[in-house]
C-alpha cells in the first residue's frame, strides 16, 4: 500500500513538473524572469 502512495507523489511530481514546463514556455519573457526569481527564492528558504 505505501508503494502504491509513493508511485502515486511520484506521477503527481512529474504531471505537474511538466505543466510547469508547458505554461513556462508560453510565457513571455519578463514573466520567465519572475518565475526564475520565485523559483530560486523557494529554493533558498
Amino acid at each position: 500500500m505505501m508503494y502504491r502512495i509513493g508511485v502515486l507523489l511520484l506521477l503527481a511530481g512529474v504531471m505537474d513538473m511538466a505543466c510547469r514546463g508547458l505554461v513556462y514556455r508560453t510565457l513571455p519573457e519578463p514573466a520567465q524572469k519572475k518565475m526564475d526569481d520565485l523559483l530560486f527564492n523557494r529554493g533558498g528558504e
